[in-house]
């Protein structure tokens, strides 16, 4: 994997893009890195996706929402894509840290909710990622994993108050075009299949594969009225047999797509 570096004023910075397709629950790899900031070292730059700095040695300055915070070894700062915010490094201890940025996926809100500023206790999501990249075995299947590792770490004590119901509906919304396993689901989440069926069929009334089923069939309905064929939209919904997919949309809406899709 090619690496990116620069070096200008008294920063070296190294950094390596992560691309792929959006993986578990919508999260998406962009980059990850890491830097031995100068003397005096500042940036507020607009900020497009999540980014969590890990400092792994140093200190600084982070500004935002109105409040102040040092940062110093063992902590993380976080910027939201959108938030206004400044960070400057010591100028007698500049700040080492490694970075993570990424679309967050169902974890967006979250993000938003917590203190800025965390205490990291297992490092290694950080620092593991540059490790990968120096052995050649970097992936986006890792960095999605070493993600989920950070959300476990961060949200792990609010688990009582996340609603799977909510985040498995959200993961569906973005996915639904893709092959969706409810026992996939529930291992990313830690958590027994039938218990997150029932909790999710309590909380919308009908079965997860119901709700995936219903969704397709609404997003195929919507693709057909905007002049999308049968057999694209049957792609686009996760059908890769088209006859099957129309079989199924005439059950639902009794008539068929090449109907819906004659009309325009």
């Amino acid at each position: 994997m090619k690496s990116y570096s620069e070096k200008y004023f008294d920063n070296d910075i190294h950094f390596w893009p992560v691309l792929g397709e959006k993986g578990d629950f919508g999260i998406k790899p962009i980059q990850v890195g890491h830097q031995q900031c100068g003397v005096g070292h500042v940036y507020d730059r607009p900020i497009i996706k999540t980014i969590i700095h890990y400092v792994a040695s140093g200190k600084g300055v982070f500004k935002k929402n109105g409040q102040t915070y040092e940062v110093t070894p063992g902590q993380a700062f976080i910027i939201n894509k959108g938030e206004k915010y400044y960070y400057c490094s010591s100028p007698e201890n500049p700040w080492h840290y490694y970075w993570l940025i990424f679309e967050p996926g169902i974890f967006e809100e979250k993000f938003k909710q917590i203190s800025p500023v965390v205490d990291i206790k297992d490092s290694s999501v950080f620092t593991n990622a540059i490790k990968r990249v120096e052995a050649g075995t970097l992936t986006t299947m890792y960095i999605t994993a070493q993600i989920l590792l950070l959300c476990d770490q961060l949200f792990g004590e609010q688990s009582v108050v996340i609603d799977y119901a909510v985040q498995v509906s959200n993961y569906i919304n973005s996915n639904y075009m893709r092959k969706i396993k409810v026992e996939d689901m529930a291992q990313i989440l830690g958590l027994d299949r039938r218990y997150l069926s029932k909790y999710f069929k309590k909380k919308y009334g009908i079965s997860i594969k119901q709700y995936i089923v219903d969704l397709r069939f609404k997003k195929a309905k919507e693709f057909l009225e905007k002049g999308k064929s049968v057999k694209e939209t049957a792609s686009l919904v996760g059908y890769s047999d088209p006859y099957a997919f129309s079989k199924m949309f005439k059950n639902i809406y009794g008539v068929s797509p090449s109907e819906i899709a004659d009309e325009k």
